[in-house]
C-alpha cells in the first residue's frame, strides 16, 4: 500500500468497531435493497466487493447470489476485515481479504460484477481501480458504484468527518463516464436522487 492508503487504513481501523454497530433503519434497508436490485445482482454470480468496510451490505449481497454464488470482499483496513468476517460468518460463499482494489490481482474475466458500495470515493488511484475492475470482469459484466445517499450528501459527510477522508469526493457522473469509457466500459445507468446514487457500466 502507498502512503495515502496506509493513512486511510489507520483511519478506518479506528472507526471499524463503531461502524460495525450501525444497523440499517427500515428506510435505509429499503434504499439499499433497491440499489442491489437495480444493480442486477442475481443468484450464482461472482461478485468482487472492494471497500467492503464492516460488511453491512455484504450479507444482503450473499443472499442474492445464494450458496452457488461467490463474493470476494476486500478492505484496506484489517479492523474492517475482521468486522466483515464476523458479520458474514454464516455465509460460506463469502471470502474476506485485506487489500486494496488498486493492488488486486485476479484472472481476467473472473467476476460478473464489481460492486463498490459506499467505497469508490476512498480509492486513492481511481484510474488504476478502473483498470483492475475492467480486467477482472467478464464480457457483459458490470461495474457498479452505489451509495445510500446523494452525491452532494456524500461529499458533505466526508468534508464534515475530515481526517483522512476529508477530500474523498465522489466525482460528477461525467467524470465517472470518462473513467469508465477509458477502460472499455459502457455506461448503462446513472442516477443521483435525493437519497441514493447509482452508476453502472458494462464491459464491452
Amino acid at each position: 500500500m502507498d502512503a495515502k492508503q496506509r493513512e486511510k487504513s489507520r483511519f478506518f481501523d479506528r472507526v471499524a468497531r463503531e461502524w460495525a454497530t450501525h444497523g440499517y433503519s427500515i428506510d435505509e434497508l429499503r434504499r439499499v435493497t433497491r440499489l442491489i436490485r437495480r444493480s442486477k445482482i442475481q443468484r450464482g454470480m461472482r461478485i468482487l466487493e472492494p471497500g467492503c468496510g464492516p460488511g453491512l451490505i455484504t450479507p444482503l449481497i450473499a443472499q442474492c447470489v445464494g450458496p452457488g454464488g461467490y463474493i470476494l470482499a476486500l478492505d484496506i483496513s484489517p479492523a474492517m476485515v475482521e468486522q466483515c468476517e464476523k458479520r458474514t460468518s454464516d455465509f460460506p460463499q463469502v471470502r474476506v481479504e485485506h487489500g486494496a482494489i488498486e493492488d488486486f490481482t485476479a484472472h481476467e474475466g473472473e467476476f460478473d460484477c464489481v460492486f463498490c458500495f459506499n467505497s469508490f470515493p476512498h480509492f486513492t488511484d481511481r484510474e488504476k481501480a478502473l483498470h483492475v475492475a475492467a480486467r477482472c470482469l467478464r464480457p457483459g459484466g458490470s461495474f457498479v458504484i452505489a451509495h445510500s445517499n446523494s452525491r452532494k450528501r456524500i461529499n458533505e459527510i466526508h468534508m464534515r468527518v475530515g481526517d483522512a477522508v476529508m477530500h474523498d469526493a465522489l466525482p460528477k457522473p461525467r467524470e465517472l463516464q470518462r473513467l469508465a469509457e477509458a477502460h472499455g466500459l459502457l455506461v448503462t445507468e446513472t442516477c443521483d436522487d435525493d437519497d441514493s446514487f447509482l452508476f453502472s457500466a458494462e464491459k464491452r
